[in-house]
């Protein structure tokens, strides 16, 4: 699954030539950015896929001005409902600490907002999946089948169709009509897109 989480790191403004009267948001957000990683690394286990990725860090324009604010902008991705709660967390623990540990006062630690829309894991049902497989197995011929290996964590919004009260026994499978080799070929970027669309 794939969540959105948006912090704004507040600071005090200053000039950049008297950093010392002010809290610099660039530095605290750049601390937080590091720190976000060690969630990945010592918090999650070393064989449950997760991933924190911040793609967007923004503040003031100018040269000479320490801001009173930056903005981090993160896609978290995980294997499981558990896995995602545990990275929400650790963000938010990050983010309020390391503000805490630069000095900022309560009324200015960081704001996380976690993004309403999401996209939940897809997980198959494994006994339909072995179902399925051996119906199609059937009827198609000796090696069309591909065993899934997982090298990414992309998101799909299949589970909105199949995550209702009760849940609907579901299989989500890639249906490809071009021999693999040939995709491999095409390079990583464009076998990611073939491979998911």
């Amino acid at each position: 699954g794939a969540d959105t989480v948006s912090i704004k790191v507040h600071g005090i403004a200053t000039h950049g030539a008297a950093p010392q009267l002010g809290k610099d948001p660039i530095v605290i957000a750049s601390q937080i950015v590091l720190a976000l990683q060690t969630i990945v690394t010592r918090d999650v286990s070393p064989i449950e896929p997760a991933i924190i990725t911040v793609g967007s860090f923004h503040s003031c324009s100018a040269p000479n001005v320490i801001s009173d604010n930056a903005q981090l902008e993160i896609t978290i991705r995980a294997n499981s409902d558990a896995t995602r709660a545990l990275l929400l967390k650790g963000i938010e623990r990050v983010a309020l600490n390391t503000a805490r540990a630069a000095g900022l006062p309560e009324d200015k630690l960081p704001e996380v907002v976690v993004a309403t829309h999401r996209s939940p894991p897809t997980v198959n049902d494994a006994a339909l999946a072995q179902r399925v497989r051996a119906a199609m197995q059937v009827k198609l011929r000796p090696g069309a089948f591909v065993d899934y290996k997982q090298t990414d964590m992309g998101a799909e919004d299949f589970p909105y169709l199949v995550n209702v009260s009760p849940p609907i026994p579901s299989v989500y499978f890639v249906v490809g009509g071009t021999p693999q080799a040939d995709l491999f070929s095409l390079g990583a970027v464009l076998y990611f897109m073939a491979t998911g669309h």
